[in-house]
């Protein structure tokens, strides 16, 4: 056989090995299928089926319609179409026409997470109405066991909102979500109006670190004490107070640094002069007629002043999370940050 004829004799094969090994066994799978879903349907299937499902969605409440038309509207799925159902008792039975309102009368600690005693939300609460007449701003601590599949951002800032809180038209205040779920434990602050402008990353920061080691050992009436009082001085000077203790170390470290600096210059100087042997009188030490001083003046040329802010380190749970705007499911503006513990 000549070259040519093999070549076509090879391109015959491979069309036919293509053929059996690619579009038969599709064929045969769709066959297959045909034939398993027509059996199927005769051996598990019946027209009651139908009927059944008919009749118990005839019998769905307007309610349970209403409320599954919604969860298509927000985009629910059904992953967590079982969290939606599980929405707090503070949720707006209509989001969509949800108006903010303000509620004098709402208490500013809800414990649902069972973490203060009676008498640690009485002294809270005094400490928090307190803050507000400093402040002009409303304050709210809110516990839980869970977030109800809201994220704890989220939360916060519906919480807040659904609920009635803040002060002014710009419902100007903040408020402290503790998570005590396992799973996402955090401790959230989320402000809104005139207080949004106050939380950045590094002061979301601070006040998470005011209350970090009493949060973590549990002892929240203490910690509560701490970030009311840091979130007060927030909000009437820009800034979170430093606490005592904060403050002797600083200025430990300051003196520590600045004596071993000084230690440090005077040895170098000390290196470079020249020794010289001990005389009587201070005139022996100068070569005689060699200084001749009749005027002597000062005059002051300029100063450079060089500042350089030093970076802290807090050390306590890794930093916080921040986001400097997000609107919450009310159409609310915040900002806010939190931290695990």
């Amino acid at each position: 056989m000549t070259k040519k004829t093999i070549k076509k004799i090879s391109i015959l094969f491979l069309s036919v090995f293509l053929i059996s090994a690619f579009v038969l066994p599709v064929y045969a799978s769709a066959d297959y299928d045909d034939e398993y879903d027509d059996e199927y349907d005769d051996e598990y299937y019946d027209d009651s089926y139908d009927e059944y499902y008919d009749d118990s969605y005839d019998e769905l409440s307007a309610d349970d319609v209403d409320a599954y038309e919604q969860w298509v509207k927000e985009g629910i799925t059904d992953s967590d179409a079982d969290t939606s159902r599980n929405r707090p008792d503070w949720w707006p039975d209509d989001v969509d026409s949800f108006e903010d309102f303000h509620n004098q009368n709402a208490p500013r600690i809800v414990d649902n997470a069972d973490l203060f005693t009676d008498s640690d939300e009485a002294k809270l609460t005094d400490l928090i109405l307190k803050s507000i007449a400093a402040t002009n701003a409303d304050l709210v601590i809110y516990t839980d066991t869970t977030n109800y599949g809201l994220g704890n951002q989220m939360c916060a800032a519906d919480f807040y909102q659904f609920n009635g809180y803040g002060i002014g038209d710009d419902y100007n205040g903040s408020v402290l979500f503790i998570n005590m779920d396992p799973n996402q434990r955090e401790y959230y602050t989320a402000a809104r109006g005139d207080c949004r402008k106050y939380l950045t990353q590094d002061t979301i920061n601070d006040l998470q670190d005011s209350c970090y080691d009493e949060m973590k050992s549990g002892d929240y009436e203490a910690a509560m004490e701490k970030y009311i009082q840091a979130v007060t001085g927030l909000f009437t000077t820009g800034k979170v107070p430093e606490s005592f203790g904060a403050f002797m170390l600083r200025l430990i470290v300051c003196i520590v640094i600045g004596a071993i600096a000084g230690l440090i210059c005077i040895a170098i100087l000390s290196s470079q002069m020249k020794k010289v042997k001990l005389a009587d009188k201070a005139r022996e030490y100068l070569v005689q007629d060699s200084v001749n001083m009749r005027v002597a003046n000062d005059f002051f040329l300029y100063a450079t002043v060089t500042r350089t802010k030093i970076p802290k380190d807090s050390g306590k749970g890794g930093g916080s999370s921040f986001s400097g705007g997000f609107s919450s499911h009310g159409g609310g503006s915040f900002s806010g940050g939190g931290r695990s513990f």
